[in-house]
């Protein structure tokens, strides 16, 4: 990420938490005006202004908008932003529905027919067994799933192989056994292979408490009782996800030298994780939480899936000194370096030059981050990666480079895997 991006992103954050922190309080200082000021006008233009990055400086400045609650502004503030969240949400939408039902997305995805569109998923599970809390945010419904598929299928042919531009290829991250079984029976079902990024620990995860710390300490977030969450914390907690972004996860990442395994003892001497894995469905804590069989990662190879490398332990590269994170994106097996490496998680930061550096000198033929700003780098290593959502007119218009165009002003990026030899 450039200099010029990271300052602007940086100030963003700040200013938006500045924001946040008036608004909750409910101290309509004078310097409110000011900083909504900053963030609506002056961070537009700084956006303008940079060389690289703009659509990743954009999103993030978009969240931060859709973010603030106009009923607690000042009423000439609170108008403004309720303006601007209007000009946000309903233009874009409004132009896409026209440029579908027009035939205008036909003509980008003629013309963005020789760049690779990849898909990213992560957890599949069966729809009885899906819940509503905070570990399930990266999971579908399998029949939601399904129908995404169907649809998705009507329009492009999909395939495994990375060097063909005309087929869409779709990706798993992480590796538990949902992916291999209730997803790759669906997708069997349907004659579609896909590629599953597989980080080492997951892979050996043979029981719920060998999962990834981070899916750990997830559950552990969603499930302990909140008096446990404020004993953890120090302060009364209230909220499950305030407790996560400012208790858990900072301290997560803290804690490098142990990949977060530190933390999680923490935790569980406060309430046994055995406790929350126990008051899981048992046959949803297996898929989600357990890797695959290895006779089912057999079998589906033979049917042309292929398994990529996700780092061992999923920890956040930038929070690890070199040597660390060059162990980190070392594969298990030598065969993934045939594959574009797939880095985890998607904040800023998460994905720097130095960990493209060290994937180059390893040998891997491309990158693939859910980092829109890796995405965006111009670079001739990462791919472009796009997130379905089911409304086929959003998927539509990610697939056929229609909205990239808008937000970018140019087609999709030709990025293709450079050849091994």
């Amino acid at each position: 990420m450039k200099e010029a991006q990271s300052s602007l992103l940086k100030d963003m954050d700040c200013t938006a938490n500045e924001i946040r922190r008036l608004v909750e309080s409910g101290a309509h200082e004078a310097g409110l005006p000011r900083l909504l000021g900053e963030l609506l006008d002056e961070c537009p233009r700084r956006i303008r202004r940079l060389a690289v990055g703009r659509r990743d400086a954009r999103r993030q400045w978009m969240t931060h908008v859709l973010s603030i609650d106009p009923r607690r502004l000042p009423f000439f503030c609170g108008l403004r932003v309720r303006i601007l969240r209007w000009r946000l949400r309903r233009l874009p939408r409004t132009v896409e529905v026209l440029a579908y039902w027009t035939g205008v997305m036909a003509i980008f995805r003629r013309l963005n027919r020789d760049a690779k569109r990849v898909l990213t998923f992560h957890n599949v599970i069966p729809d009885v067994m899906c819940a509503c809390d905070m570990a399930s945010g990266v999971t579908l419904p399998a029949s939601r799933f399904e129908e995404l598929i169907v649809r998705l299928k009507r329009r492009y042919a999909f395939s495994a192989d990375f060097d063909d531009p005309r087929t869409l290829t779709a990706t798993f991250d992480d590796g538990y056994r949902c992916q291999f079984e209730t997803a790759g029976d669906i997708l069997s079902r349907h004659g579609v292979p896909a590629v599953v990024f597989a980080s080492g620990n997951v892979m050996s995860a043979d029981e719920p408490e060998r999962a990834l710390v981070v899916d750990r300490l997830l559950y552990w977030t969603s499930y302990a009782p909140l008096t446990a969450l404020s004993s953890f914390a120090g302060v009364e907690v209230k909220s499950r996800a305030e407790f996560w972004h400012g208790f858990m996860n900072p301290a997560y990442r803290q804690d490098a030298e142990e990949r977060g395994e530190g933390v999680f003892r923490r935790a569980d001497a406060i309430f046994p994780f055995a406790e929350v894995v126990a008051s899981l469905n048992s046959e949803m804590a297996r898929l989600r939480l357990t890797g695959p069989d290895r006779e089912c990662v057999e079998r589906l190879e033979g049917l042309g899936w292929k398994v990529g490398w996700h780092t061992k332990t999923h920890f956040p590269l930038a929070c690890l000194p070199d040597a660390e994170a060059e162990r980190e994106l070392t594969p298990d097996d030598p065969a993934c370096l045939d594959l574009p490496m797939s880095y985890p998680y998607g904040e800023p930061g998460a994905v720097s030059a130095r960990d493209e550096k060290i994937a180059r000198a390893k040998g891997y033929r491309g990158g693939l981050s859910n980092l829109s700003c890796a995405n965006d780098r111009e670079s001739d290593f990462f791919m472009l990666r796009f997130t379905p959502t089911g409304d086929k007119i959003e998927d539509e218009a990610m697939l056929s480079g229609f909205r990239y165009f808008l937000e970018c002003g140019r087609l999709l990026r030709r990025v293709g895997l450079g050849k091994k030899g």
